[in-house]
């Protein structure tokens, strides 16, 4: 996969499906620094162009649906944390 990957110059990423996932975890995040005291919004792993999905059968239900809905639609809803 990465020789494919590394041929027509796009990004990989892998995820390991564990009991322990959450659905931030593969979509975004704002990750807070204490250092500024801000948020800086990061994307998840599923924003990359190609992406190998290990074991999805072990996430939580909720990951699962994350995942296979983003999937299905191509699309992906993100709430920030400065929007709530």
């Amino acid at each position: 996969m990465k020789s494919l990957v590394s041929c027509i110059e796009c990004n990989f990423h892998r995820i390991q499906f564990t009991p322990d996932l959450f659905s931030a975890d593969l979509t975004s995040t704002d990750i807070f620094h204490p250092e500024n005291g801000e948020f800086i919004f990061q994307l998840g792993p599923i924003f990359n162009s190609f992406v190998l999905a290990d074991e999805i059968n072990r996430a939580p239900e909720k990951v699962q649906a994350a995942m296979l809905g983003a999937i299905g639609e191509k699309q992906i809803a993100i709430v920030r944390m400065k929007d709530l």
